[in-house]
């Protein structure tokens, strides 16, 4: 506590002491009275529209990135990923069940085995085994998930 300090000239000669708390400043009187003119704001009005203006946009980072906010365009991107992942997998069972169906297929897993990754699309290509029945080419991803797939078994 701070001694010696004086009230304004209204009240000359009483003494104020003066307490802090961990937001403001104010000064009593020996009457117990507050100087309202000394209290301080915790938050002055620019205080209130930055710090509100900050958590706006930290809770939209927090809210887009980890809560799945989202745009309708982000969904539709995310949703055609999906389900061309989906559609690979099936396709890639497929093209795993028709080399193994192969007459000459312990040969062929061989011959696989032996070649580089960058080699082993150009194979299963080759030997059709990624091309779907009632299709002329095959579906980016197929043969190389294919492979993966014929290797592991």
């Amino acid at each position: 506590m701070l001694q010696g300090m004086y009230a304004d000239a209204q009240t000359p000669g009483v003494r104020l002491d003066t307490y802090w708390t961990a937001t403001r400043e104010y000064t009593r009187s020996e009457r117990g009275e507050v100087n309202m003119a000394e209290v301080k704001r915790p938050w002055s009005p620019p205080q209130i529209i930055w710090s509100a203006l900050i958590a706006i946009v930290v809770w939209s980072a927090v809210g887009f990135s980890w809560f799945g906010y989202g745009f309708d365009w982000t969904t539709q991107v995310g949703a055609s990923r999906m389900s061309t992942e989906v559609l690979v997998d099936k396709l890639a069972s497929i093209c795993v069940a028709q080399a193994r169906s192969s007459s000459d297929s312990d040969a062929s897993l061989a011959k696989l085995a032996a070649l580089q990754n960058w080699k082993r699309r150009e194979f299963i290509a080759e030997a059709q085994w990624a091309i779907m029945p009632g299709s002329d080419s095959s579906q980016s991803g197929v043969a190389d998930l294919c492979a993966a797939r014929l290797l592991d078994t």
